[in-house]
């Protein structure tokens, strides 16, 4: 397998980053949307940064693996935060906690999965408190990759909506009234033989194909996503990912407004 150095954010740094960027409160109670198997629920709410985390999601095998997981870390010693794990859709948040007003709100990895990230935005914008705080992650494409890499990615997950632009997502904050402060802006990488195993499929011959055409691409893909093999022939590419955080009325000299941070990235991979 490909070790990748130097230029891109694990999972435990993406999660470090976010605490780090959200900056939260011991009083703080917190909505995690699209939680998934919990990771990011569990990282605000480890060492009881936060008062209480509220994690929805639709899909019930992976709560099943978040309340798995938290058990486990809790026998483990771990303390946290108290953590109210709810089988919910981002279209329910509004009538589902109707008589809550949430610190921050996070969705990380899931945008892309929902019918309308515009309603999402704005039901968030509605939860919030005044000074609340509005954390998301999501890759990103050009214009000119976003439809095939969405088209592509659809047959390996039937529940994908669309990818988009980093413009069209800050089109999108704007449009609900958010203000961005902070957005940081890194790679993210993926290497085919684990990519494919979500592929719902049993013809042994599409794995493939599949790995045919991502290597065939047209060479501004390829370029874009830094598609490469290791000298053992794994398959290898990049998502562009973004990181932000927005606020409803942003305190006055709290935050600091970056448009943009980019990490210098170094093409290199150490084969071990």
């Amino acid at each position: 397998m490909g070790i990748i150095e130097n230029y891109y954010l694990s999972n435990k740094e993406m999660l470090s980053n976010m605490v780090s960027l959200i900056n939260p409160k011991n009083t703080d109670v917190v909505l995690d949307v699209g939680t998934g198997e919990g990771n990011t629920a569990m990282a605000l709410a480890e060492g009881c940064k936060v008062k209480k985390v509220f994690a929805i999601d639709m899909d019930t095998e992976r709560l099943k693996k978040f309340e798995e997981k938290l058990e486990v870390r809790k026998k483990e010693g771990i303390q946290f935060s108290d953590i109210e794990i709810k089988e919910c859709s981002y279209e329910e948040m509004e009538s589902a906690f109707k008589d809550i007003k949430f610190d921050i709100i996070t969705c990380r990895a899931a945008l892309h999965h929902f019918r309308s990230p515009e309603t999402f935005l704005n039901l968030a914008y509605k939860l919030l408190k005044d000074d609340g705080k509005l954390n998301i992650m999501d890759p990103f494409f050009t214009e000119k990759t976003k439809f095939l890499w969405s088209s592509m990615a659809k047959i390996r997950e039937s529940d994908l909506q669309n990818f988009y632009t980093l413009e069209e997502y800050l089109k999108m904050l704007e449009n609900a009234k958010f203000q961005v402060v902070a957005c940081l802006i890194f790679r993210f990488p993926r290497e085919f033989n684990e990519w494919i195993k979500s592929l719902p499929t049993l013809d042994k011959n599409i794995p493939l194909r599949f790995k045919e055409v991502i290597k065939n691409m047209a060479e501004n893909v390829k370029e874009e996503l830094l598609i490469q093999e290791d000298e053992k022939g794994n398959l290898i590419w990049f998502y562009n990912c973004f990181e932000l955080l927005a606020v409803k009325q942003p305190p006055p000299n709290q935050y600091l407004k970056i448009e943009k941070i980019k990490f210098k990235i170094e093409n290199k991979i150490n084969v071990k």
